[in-house]
């Protein structure tokens, strides 16, 4: 049969998260290739105009943080400015390594155990089409500070599936 195993459910969900990253890239008028070069920096950090693309999607719109601070260009892809915003201050004042959340966001885990991860369920420029686990909450929750779009979402998916609502303490949410 052509139905997914619940043992490819990890790979599925990497294999849709980088797409979901591929998209939002394009979109925004950079080429996806760039993603996955270590040595890449953001397009919003290099001299000279940057050509948007005609459908610009409003939530990948560029801060003053993403033109301000030198950060790789995987981390423009979120829609999510304020997330985009904190992760790139993290990593500038050393309080993180973005390599370590990029692994857990889009590295395939041949493991198969639990562990922090992001799920596009549909338009990847849409906030509401994205979901965290509840590893990426506990792991990575303290980026979503002045974020609450992303916890928003993720109920709402928990919800089609009748699951509990999560609850993250922020005091700016």
């Amino acid at each position: 049969m052509n139905t997914p195993r619940l043992s490819q459910l990890p790979f599925l969900i990497t294999l849709n998260i980088n797409i979901a990253m591929a998209k939002n890239a394009i979109q925004m008028g950079f080429k996806p290739e760039i993603l996955c070069l270590e040595e890449s920096i953001s397009p919003f950090n290099w001299l000279g105009p940057l050509q948007y693309a005609p459908t610009y999607p409003q939530n990948l719109e560029p801060t003053s943080v993403q033109h301000q601070i030198m950060h790789h260009p995987w981390l423009d892809v979120f829609p999510f400015p304020r997330f985009r915003d904190n992760v790139i201050q993290a990593v500038a004042a050393n309080l993180m390594d973005d390599d370590e959340l990029c692994a857990d966001v889009a590295e395939m885990n041949y493991e198969g155990t639990a562990r922090p991860s992001l799920i596009v369920w549909g338009d990847p420029g849409d906030p509401s089409g994205w979901e965290a686990s509840i590893y990426f909450l506990h792991k990575w929750g303290w980026l979503l500070q002045g974020c609450p779009e992303l916890l928003e979402a993720t109920n709402r998916w928990r919800e089609c599936r009748g699951e509990k609502r999560l609850f993250w303490h922020d005091p700016q949410m």
